[in-house]
């Protein structure tokens, strides 16, 4: 699978390989309805909205919207300070500011920041609010777009010599022609391992599963969203984040940037009582958006008024 929407089908005899082009699947296949938690996820993660890489682009757009509301927030802030303190009387600087941080169309990233603010806090208390996040189902009619087209939603794939099977966040989905499709079960198929005549299927908010050749079965017990599945003398055994406790894996000296920025966003890198920190973040830019607001409505008013 190429960035989640172009599927390859390799032969590792010869080196050639192929461009597969599958057909959409019926509606009448998709699931009637999801989990509040699973659209939270969607949503924060910039794939709950629409397919390709829009939702992405604007969850950036969302994000450096706010550095700039509290860059220039905190530049009107100190203006202000120096003004009062008589040290300064560059006026215009601060009104220049002003009108940059009141602009109309700062108003266009509210909603998309709102729903990055509001998941998040979803996303960083997942124990308790289990019950509200799974027992929550929103009915397929009232879900964006991407729900409806999952041609940029694959996430996983394998194919026996027969049949193909895609994973994406609504389900599993065969087909021997990659026309006509049937679903096997509903849930994120996250990841698919095949070892012999079983296939793994690792699952993301929902239960990991088994194929064995004939019909499936539920994984009850197994750690949740294992990234893979490796062969033991009698047995197999899944990789988790946990696994070090039972594999002899490597001791690094480093880390990639990218686990440390994850670990700061998830609030897991000073303290796992981080994560109350982030809520209350959270609840700061929601005030400062909501008297934001206000003061920006107030002021057009008064400029209104004024004609002008």
């Amino acid at each position: 699978v190429e960035d989640k929407r172009r599927l390859w089908r390799l032969d590792t005899r010869n080196g050639r390989s192929e461009l597969l082009e599958p057909g959409p699947f019926p509606r009448e296949l998709l699931p009637q309805h999801i989990t509040l938690g699973r659209l939270m996820r969607d949503l924060h993660y910039g794939r709950g909205l629409f397919s390709g890489d829009l939702s992405l682009w604007i969850n950036d757009l969302a994000a450096l919207l706010l550095a700039f509301l509290a860059a220039s927030g905190f530049v009107i802030y100190l203006l202000t300070r120096r003004l009062r303190a008589r040290r300064s009387h560059d006026k215009q600087r601060m009104l220049r500011w002003r009108r940059w941080h009141s602009n109309g169309w700062v108003l266009a990233g509210f909603a998309p920041l709102l729903l990055l603010l509001v998941s998040g806090v979803f996303l960083d208390h997942p124990q308790g609010l289990r019950s509200l996040m799974k027992e929550t189902r929103i009915p397929l009619s009232l879900l964006p777009p991407v729900y409806r087209d999952l041609s940029t939603d694959i996430w996983s794939i394998d194919f026996d010599g027969e049949r193909y099977r895609i994973g994406n966040r609504l389900g599993l989905f065969s087909s021997t022609d990659l026309r006509h499709w049937e679903r096997e079960f509903e849930g994120f198929a996250w990841r698919m391992t095949r070892l012999g005549d079983k296939l793994f299927v690792s699952g993301m908010g929902t239960m990991n599963r088994l194929h064995d050749g004939e019909e499936w079965y539920m994984l009850h017990g197994t750690p949740h969203m294992p990234r893979d599945v490796y062969r033991l003398p009698q047995d197999w055994g899944l990789l988790t984040r946990d696994s070090q406790a039972t594999l002899p894996l490597p001791e690094l000296s480093s880390a990639r940037l990218y686990d440390l920025l994850l670990a700061l966003h998830d609030g897991e890198f000073f303290h796992p009582l981080w994560v109350w920190v982030n809520d209350l973040a959270m609840l700061a830019a929601l005030v400062l958006l909501w008297s934001g607001w206000l003061k920006w409505r107030h002021h057009r008013r008064q400029r209104r008024r004024a004609g002008y």
